[in-house]
């Protein structure tokens, strides 16, 4: 009995989390055992498979699985022959539905996805459905609908809106095309409320480009097949705030820490995961570091997260700024991503080899980050008020090379993390007020044109310089635009 007790207090399955819910085409499962001679994994009552052990602890890349729900097992083998088997743990895996291609793709879903998603509207007895979907600004709207008016045929279909009704950029009608694997409980919401993303969807008869923001990055993302087969990417960020009294003062410091609880635990309720938070070097700042996810989700999480952060704010009488310069200082604002490429389930932005233990694939990549630093501008800092921060008292200001610990540099590989499967690049130009569909798009871009020219980086130093204004920014877009022309997406980019 005490050899069970002390067996089972030294083996856990530490990753996935009860009830996971995964957006990528790849999770690697994690086991905690000590004085083990291995380790075996299981999905879904298949057969068992060997893991490896890394860094402490013994690792399993699974991969290859389709969306809806799915259980992970695991056995300890020890040398005395006993094997253990762990408690399993159950996770959901929601893949977004193919993108990139014609009208065709855009309207059709798997049957499966949208059974999950409607039949996830029934158990958590969800009363009210909010449509949300962004404008070419990135400004968020959402139309609410009773959850009986949404069926099989709204995923299929869409959903039609008077769109003069939102914006003066939607003219006639617009067709909203819900996506059955971004749909979120609303933790704040007064009455059971589900937020569910959409694409927008042409109308039939209108020779316009497409206004869907939201599928841009989805296209940009597939855009990465064009340099290899199977090769994707998973974004993270981290959107940082300052929070203000009701007198635009910054907020103390125990307030800030109760709000950062506070937004990092409706984000899990609303089944978005983060890495942590903490506060910024200036009084008021602080972030909550989101777990990576596909592209569109990322763009996704950055919406509710503002939604959340300013609602949250809102009832305890404070203000969220996202705003990169206000009337807090000279502390910058910024929204760092973390991003990683991935050929199945090895990330590809690893080489134990390599310059910091990263591969010729993530250099190439922070290489078109760096290249096209200043057009990349006009898309992360879009307010003129994300410049004067570069060159504020008290800030730092950012120069366009790759390093490991400068915090000057625009783009950064973080070496606390060990483990090969979170080697990444911190891209840390942009800032929060960016529209994120269009942001992330543009910075997969530079990586792809990165990518494909085999463009090597500058490391450590730099003499060039990043745009000291939004007219600056604009005019080195005019410059340098032929990045963005991956795919067929450049009208919505650029124009």
């Amino acid at each position: 009995m005490n050899q069970r007790l002390e067996t089972a207090a030294a083996a856990s399955i530490d990753f996935p989390s009860e009830g996971e819910l995964v957006f990528s085409p790849h999770y690697s499962v994690r086991v905690s055992a000590r004085d083990a001679r291995g380790v075996e994994v299981s999905m879904d009552g298949g057969p068992w498979k060997p893991a490896r052990l890394s860094d402490g602890y013994w690792w399993h890349d699974w991969t290859g699985y389709g969306s809806g729900g799915h259980v992970v097992c695991a056995r300890i083998l020890r040398e005395s022959g006993v094997q253990d088997t762990l408690r399993p743990r159950a996770l959901r895996v929601a893949l977004p539905p193919a993108r990139g291609g014609g009208m065709q793709d855009r309207l059709s879903a798997s049957a499966a996805g949208i059974g999950a998603a409607l039949g996830q509207l029934r158990n958590q007895k969800v009363e009210f459905v909010q449509l949300w979907f962004a404008d070419l600004g990135g400004k968020p709207w959402r139309i609410c609908l009773p959850v009986e008016h949404l069926n099989e045929e709204a995923f299929t279909a869409g959903v039609t809106l008077d769109g003069q009704s939102t914006a003066s950029s939607f003219r006639s009608y617009i067709n909203l095309l819900p996506d059955p694997n971004a749909l979120f409980l609303d933790p704040l919401a007064k009455v059971r409320t589900a937020a569910l993303f959409c694409d927008i969807i042409e109308p039939p008869d209108s020779a316009a480009a497409s206004l869907g923001v939201r599928h841009v990055l989805g296209a940009a993302a597939e855009a990465l097949r064009s340099v290899e087969q199977g090769l994707t990417v998973t974004l993270g960020a981290e959107p940082e705030f300052f929070l203000l009294d009701c007198e635009g003062r910054p907020a103390p410091e125990e307030a800030v820490w109760d709000f950062l609880c506070e937004q990092a635990k409706t984000l899990g309720d609303a089944g978005i995961k983060s890495e942590g938070f903490r506060f910024g070097p200036a009084p008021g700042q602080g972030r909550v570091q989101m777990r990576w996810a596909d592209p569109v989700r990322t763009a996704d999480h950055v919406m509710l997260y503002r939604w959340f952060a300013r609602t949250l704010a809102h009832r305890k009488g404070l203000t969220v700024s996202f705003q990169p310069q206000g009337s807090v200082g000279g502390s910058a604002l910024g929204m760092p991503v973390h991003h990683s490429l991935w050929l199945g389930a090895d990330n590809a932005f690893h080489d134990a080899d390599g310059w910091r233990y990263t591969s010729d694939r993530c250099r190439w990549y922070a290489g078109g980050l760096l290249r096209h630093a200043a057009a990349l501008s006009a898309f992360v800092a879009v307010t003129e008020s994300s410049y004067p921060q570069r060159g504020a008292a008290g800030a730092v200001s950012l120069k366009p090379y790759l390093t490991s610990d400068d915090p000057a540099a625009l783009v950064r590989v973080p070496e606390r993390q060990l483990h090969s499967q979170g080697r990444r690049l911190k891209f840390r130009g942009g800032n929060a007020e960016a529209n994120p569909y269009l942001s992330l798009a543009a910075t997969i871009l530079a990586g792809l044109d990165g990518l494909r020219h085999k463009i090597a980086p500058e490391i450590d130093e730099s003499s060039a310089s990043l745009p000291g204004s939004l007219k600056e920014a604009l005019q080195a877009l005019d410059r340098d635009r032929d990045f963005l022309r991956e795919g067929g997406i450049d009208d919505a980019l650029i124009d």
